[in-house]
């Protein structure tokens, strides 16, 4: 995705370094362009567990999300009003699981409230979130095919059009 003044990428991989460091197995590829892109891609160049990639073209997106187990999500913590950032649909439609650093008012607590594969964090960088992001890794370890069949299922009801019809009739 972009990167752009505001979204704290590098506070998220500052974060991601602690929990690498307890000895959670963990990579992250960022694919971008751009002056950020390059910026941060130069300021870590000496982690190997986290590698810069090139943007990709859109028609090859959805087959390199396929190749993942979790797909990031990070905005800008400045933002006020309620948002929704669209890339959960797409990690969501390709069976991804979900590590999102969101503003406050972000609309996600819905979703993420009985997901076992949403993590969700208002940019609070503390031990406690530390342990819970390794729960986290652990819990997506643990799940087997039928939970996380039942979780995506969950998640195709969130995003149902009945769903929101519901949620606007209210």
């Amino acid at each position: 995705g972009q990167i752009v003044k505001g979204r704290e990428l590098d506070t998220m991989i500052d974060f991601l370094s602690e929990i690498k460091a307890e000895g959670t197995n963990l990579t992250l590829d960022v694919y971008s362009k751009g002056i950020g892109f390059l910026a941060l891609k130069d300021k870590y160049k000496e982690l190997d567990w986290l590698k810069f990639k090139n943007q990709i073209a859109r028609d090859e997106y959805f087959n390199t999300l396929s190749k993942y187990d979790v797909g990031v999500i990070v905005t800008d913590r400045r933002v006020t009003l309620p948002t929704f950032p669209s890339k959960i649909l797409d990690y969501t439609a390709t069976g991804l699981a979900v590590f999102a650093i969101v503003e406050q008012a972000c609309d996600l607590k819905e979703i993420q409230k009985n997901s076992k594969m949403i993590y969700l964090n208002h940019f609070k960088f503390n031990s406690e979130q530390v342990h819970k992001v390794k729960s986290f890794i652990h819990q997506l370890e643990s799940l087997n095919q039928d939970e996380i069949k039942q979780e995506y299922s969950q998640f195709q009801e969130y995003f149902s059009l009945s769903n929101a019809k519901e949620g606007i009739m209210k």
